[in-house]
């Protein structure tokens, strides 16, 4: 039968974002106007699909935060106007999502826009590099949360020892320059700076190729301190 996208999602959780006791979290952002028809839809979702696989759905929704709302503008780029004279506010993107993403209660989320899915016949390459995605974010999680206990145990006479392995690996793996005076730091200033690039959340990203498709894609991008990092940028 048809499904609807979220349906679909609810499916794709089931093939790769079940916890260890069976059960998968699905937490939707929603517009408050259709808040309560999307929870009924999804919550009666989950009844069909648990009699089905042996899994067990909880569902959270949370509003997007309307003072991220942006301006609309009309075909000439002028701010659009209601016929009460109003300007039009919209949703804003997925940047506008952040806030909702930092007050889950999680250790790990898998991130998907609505209209990201696919039908059955189409979601095992799906399934399968987002399983690989969520091996990247476990591998480089456990380095991480190593180098960060060290950092906590060190004696100032270890840190040379350590220091030239660490930073590799920020720069070589998980992407971040170091800025341009690092090199004239003092001890306690590297230690601080690597431990702000380590001590925060983990990233995984799968860009489509861009031979035929448009959208976001990775590009290096250069802060104040002249230091680079890998973000997904829109064209």
């Amino acid at each position: 039968k048809a499904r609807t996208a979220l349906q679909e999602h609810v499916w794709e959780a089931a093939l790769y974002g079940i916890s260890q006791g069976g059960q998968a979290q699905v937490h939707v952002t929603v517009s408050e106007e259709h808040q309560s028809g999307i929870e009924e839809h999804l919550l009666t979702t989950f009844a069909e699909i648990e009699k089905q696989v042996e899994v067990t759905f909880s569902l959270e929704t949370s509003l997007q935060q309307p003072q991220t709302d942006t301006l609309a503008v009309d075909l000439d780029n002028q701010p659009f106007r209601l016929e009460s004279g109003a300007l039009l506010f919209r949703p804003g993107g997925h940047v506008a999502l952040l806030e909702n993403l930092n007050q889950l209660e999680a250790d790990w989320a898998f991130i998907k826009n609505v209209d990201n899915v696919v039908p059955d016949s189409k979601v095992m390459p799906t399934v399968h590099w987002k399983k690989v995605m969520g091996g990247m974010l476990a591998q480089t999680q456990e380095k991480v949360f190593s180098i960060l206990r060290k950092l906590d145990e060190l004696a100032p006479s270890e840190w040379e020892t350590h220091e030239p392995s660490w930073r590799a690996f920020v720069q070589e793996e998980l992407y971040v320059g170091l800025p341009e005076a690092y090199e004239s730091w003092g001890t306690e200033e590297r230690i601080g700076f690597l431990r702000s690039r380590l001590d925060r959340p983990i990233r995984v990203l799968g860009c489509i190729r861009t031979e035929e498709n448009t959208g976001g894609g990775p590009y290096w991008v250069q802060a104040d301190d002249g230091s680079l990092s890998l973000q997904v940028v829109e064209t």
